[in-house]
């Protein structure tokens, strides 16, 4: 997808990579020190208009893209995984895949007094995430954390760490974008 198809301002992104520095400075370090994300649509990475207007990010070549949000309704899919997931017993939630968040959106819709912690291994979506999508609310919030996590150690440690309280899920389309397959298939094992 050119960048003439689609609405890409800076200054969506430079206020989004503000808000994650604000809470992670580190992180927003590395987005402010990373070349623009057009260049990432050069690579396997895409970013399409959905039929609701909103964005999706497609990862792939055009034999083997998948979708990290569907191009159709995003909100309304996002709300039907972000209902799968809800408990009424739960007051925190681990989530393994940001994508473009709509997802977490929704989950927080759900529940006023849940916390989330959203972990998402790939810089890049972070980065087109940023470029494409306002994360202002779930930026913004205090219930929600974004953790950059490469090596997926915090998330295993986070994972290690359950309690009756707080509830560990994945958005499956993410998970698929974990090239180390013994790390996929931990992730996966801890539902099997």
């Amino acid at each position: 997808v050119g960048k003439e198809t689609f609405d890409f301002t800076y200054k969506l992104y430079n206020k989004n990579v503000e808000l994650i520095a604000e809470k992670d400075f580190e992180l927003g370090k590395k987005l402010k020190n990373m070349p623009s994300p057009l260049k990432l649509l050069k690579t396997e990475y895409t970013v399409e208009n959905t039929s609701c207007g909103l964005m999706t990010l497609a990862i792939g070549s055009d034999r083997e893209k998948y979708y990290l949000h569907s191009n159709g309704q995003v909100l309304h899919e996002g709300g039907v995984l972000a209902r799968e997931w809800f408990d009424d017993n739960i007051s925190e939630y681990i989530v393994y895949g940001y994508g473009f968040g709509y997802h977490i959106l929704e989950l927080m819709e759900l529940d006023d007094s849940i916390s989330i912690d959203v972990y998402e291994g790939d810089i890049n979506v972070i980065q087109l995430a940023c470029a494409f999508t306002d994360m202002s609310k779930i930026l913004m919030s205090d219930r929600v954390h974004l953790i950059y996590d490469p090596s997926f150690n915090r998330l295993k440690a986070a994972v290690n760490n359950l309690n009756d309280e707080i509830k560990y899920v994945i958005h499956y389309p993410s998970l698929r974008n974990i090239k180390d397959i013994s790390i996929r298939e931990s992730l996966e094992d801890y539902f099997v």
